[in-house]
């Protein structure tokens, strides 16, 4: 999985030209690594690259809206619940990891 995300995100940047940095933004649900992120892409492209993470968003059958509950995140997985029933909520925001920006030469 990591491989196919990271390939896609390099390919993507290559298309403004020249890259020597690249910016991203990493949901904190998405269900990779951030520390796993930038160093594969490093080791692929030398790059420099610049991670932010952005806050989840759920929303619950209890009525809860809100940043979700991190239980545990791993190499391909992140575990989560609503902080106010232990439920799992539906994902609003914040799974997916952005290409921001892209620094040419």
């Amino acid at each position: 999985m990591y491989d196919i995300i990271i390939d896609d995100i390099i390919e993507e940047a290559k298309k403004y030209g020249n890259v020597v940095s690249i910016k991203l933004e990493v949901g904190e649900i998405a269900p990779l690594l951030v520390e796993e992120i930038e160093l594969l892409i490093r080791e692929k492209t030398n790059w420099k690259v610049e991670t932010e993470i952005k806050t989840s968003a759920v929303k619950c059958t209890c009525g809860y809206n809100g940043p979700a509950q991190i239980i545990k995140k791993g190499s391909d997985y992140t575990l989560f619940s609503c902080p106010r029933c232990n439920s799992l909520p539906r994902v609003i925001d914040g799974e997916n990891i952005d290409l921001k920006e892209v620094r040419v030469l």
